[in-house]
């Protein structure tokens, strides 16, 4: 598990790195890597990253962000650098909207270039193909869209 070190500024974590405890203290010689609670005397605690298996997934990524970030201590009283989840803004949640709904067109978009062809005047589409670009055309009507897209099946 990968580590760093914070420190206690007004009760909150700081994170402060080895080559600033060596600026801060120029006559003090430091480990490269010192273990848990070498420097607890100097108030600088060692901490511990959650995993990326650790963090969460069963958030609705439409109004909420998960970030690394928030430290804690844990029962033992250890620190522990974990993963916060919060609320996106009302602007973060149009701007999501937005991308998501920008990148599926953009998709529909290529999907409906690629059979133009189908319907240049000398040539009868079939009607598995006037479907299916319908289908496409229809996409933006879906109930969830742009979060839930069923993409038509090409013929």
């Amino acid at each position: 598990m990968a580590h760093g070190y914070l420190r206690l500024v007004d009760d909150i974590p700081q994170e402060v790195t080895m080559d600033e405890l060596r600026q801060e203290y120029p006559n003090t010689i430091f480990m490269s890597d010192p273990p848990a609670g070498a420097l607890d005397h100097l108030g600088v605690y060692r901490y511990e990253f959650e995993s990326e298996e650790q963090k969460p997934t069963d958030f609705d990524i439409r109004t909420q962000h998960v970030r690394a970030g928030a430290y804690y201590q844990d029962d033992d009283g250890n620190w522990r650098r974990g993963w916060w989840l919060y609320t996106k803004t009302d602007d973060e949640v149009q701007d999501y909207y937005d991308q998501l709904s920008r990148d599926v067109r953009t998709e529909r978009n290529e999907l409906l270039r690629e059979t133009d062809w189908w319907a240049v005047s000398d040539r009868t589409m079939t009607a598995e193909q006037t479907a299916y670009r319908q289908a496409l055309r229809d996409i933006t009507s879906q109930t969830d869209f742009p979060y839930e897209v069923t993409w038509p099946t090409k013929p």
